[in-house]
């Protein structure tokens, strides 16, 4: 070299003298680690400031390493300055890096950041006294390891080292997640059932207490039943009581109200009375007659009450037609017009149908106003019962609305109800006869098609009778 080359030229020369021989004293320090962590020497001389120091390896010693090499939990040894004089191939596992970059290493460098201040509390303590606790190691690729690290010192060749013996906790700590999740799906569980068996006690309870109910409804269910058997015998007892009086009606009573009748209208014509005893003889006629009539009426109340229900589909123009010719003699009588057209075809019981106008146009004719011919309209509408807008019938059922109609004498409107009632007349006989049980008749027809009638009326404004027949 020129004794002129410029400065920065001499630097670069003891640059690379310093890097050739720091090379050389690692290469120097990883021979002599080598041997020491594969058990192949028995001694160890380093040489300090004062004096050289011999470790040396007798058969305990390396039978001891060798059972620590077997653990399952790391195992350092740090000296003074925390640098690792050896550890076990378990712990170099923890931190996922070699046994060689391991060794020589300051311990400090695994401890995970936030654990840096307690690992430097723990070794201050550990070399007054075994102490243990958690903290994280930092492995390779920045993963993180929780383990439990026990601390002692030893004397090792009148030197004071510290013994450190770490546990992975990561599977401990995993299995501890567990087992609180465990836990809580536990606890959630047995707060469910807690509440399902709550629940159940509720439904047991309330069971109990319909079932205390129940057992009262059936108490008085079984009370009525027997009263209605009772009823029922005593009702079969009167029906056959009626039975009978019918009989005795149609045969023994009517046989005598016929002499009656016979014999008054023979005296009146053949025999030569004043005038009192005419008429005492046409009243006792008279009489006979309406207790005839009575009787009749009473028969056809009855038969209305116990008769067979069957239902037949019924054209209700032919029933009219029937009855029309019936009632010929009053309808002439009076010129009365019965007007009806197209009605419909109905499921009604015929011969209690046929009974029911015969009774309403007959009502119609003898109720009309004098010197007034009588008009009767009868008219049919199928309608729907929420169209009706009457309470007394279902809303989603389909009725056939029957109309009959008159221009009569009428009556008030509070009687609405009364002239349906047995024997209930709005009339003395000595103005129109009858018996008051024909309207009562209609209802009780309309009842056995489990319909309804209903009738609208003022004084000399007529009257309409409605009937509505389900047909469903």
């Amino acid at each position: 070299m020129t004794k002129n080359a410029p400065p920065h030229l001499h630097e670069s020369e003891e640059s690379g003298k310093r890097n050739k021989g720091a090379g050389q004293h690692l290469k120097d320090v990883h021979e002599d680690i080598t041997p020491v962590k594969t058990g192949g020497i028995d001694a160890l001389v380093i040489a300090d400031e004062k004096a050289l120091k011999v470790y040396t390896e007798d058969a305990s010693d390396k039978i001891y390493r060798l059972l620590i090499e077997k653990m399952h939990e790391g195992a350092v040894t740090l000296n003074a300055k925390g640098m690792i004089l050896y550890c076990n191939s378990c712990f170099a596992k923890m931190v996922n890096r070699p046994l060689q970059k391991v060794m020589g290493k300051i311990f400090n460098e695994f401890v995970e950041e936030s654990s840096k201040d307690r690992f430097e509390l723990l070794v201050g303590r550990g070399r007054m006294a075994a102490v243990k606790d958690e903290i994280l190691l930092l492995a390779n690729k920045g993963k993180t390891v929780p383990v439990q690290m026990s601390l002692n010192s030893l004397l090792l060749h009148d030197e004071t080292v510290l013994s450190v013996i770490l546990t992975d906790l990561t599977t401990q700590n995993r299995n501890q997640k567990e087992l609180q999740h465990i836990a809580n799906q536990l606890l959630q569980k047995n707060f469910e059932l807690e509440m399902v068996n709550k629940e159940l006690a509720f439904q047991n309870e309330e069971k109990e207490r319909r079932s205390v109910e129940l057992n009262a409804v059936n108490k008085k269910l079984a009370i009525q039943n027997r009263e209605k058997e009772r009823r029922t015998a005593e009702l079969l007892v009167a029906n056959g009581e009626l039975e009978a009086f019918n009989y005795l009606s149609s045969h023994d009573l009517q046989e005598p109200l016929r002499k009656i009748q016979i014999f008054a209208a023979l005296i009146l014509e053949e025999e030569k009375l004043s005038d009192n005893g005419k008429n005492n003889f046409g009243r006792i006629r008279s009489a006979a007659g309406r207790m005839r009539q009575l009787i009749n009426d009473l028969m056809d109340y009855s038969r209305m009450r116990n008769s067979e229900i069957k239902f037949v589909k019924t054209d209700l123009n032919m029933i009219l037609e029937e009855v029309r010719k019936e009632l010929e003699y009053p309808i002439n009588e009076k010129q009365a017009i019965v007007e009806f057209n197209e009605l419909s075809h109905i499921p009604v019981i015929p011969f209690q149908f046929r009974q029911l106008m015969l009774n309403l146009i007959g009502n119609s004719l003898k109720f009309s106003k004098p010197g007034i011919k009588p008009h009767i309209v009868i008219d049919t509408k199928i309608e729907k019962g929420t169209d009706l807008e009457n309470k007394k019938l279902m809303p989603k059922k389909l009725y056939c609305r029957i109309s009959v109609k008159d221009n009569g004498i009428g009556f008030e409107s509070h009687f609405s109800e009364r002239v349906f009632e047995v024997f209930k007349k709005l009339h003395t006989k000595d103005i129109y006869e009858g018996t008051g049980i024909g309207l009562a008749i209609v209802k009780k027809i309309v009842e056995n098609h489990r319909g309804l009638v209903t009738v609208t009326s003022a004084i000399n404004k007529g009257a309409r009778f409605d009937i509505f027949i389900p047909l469903a």
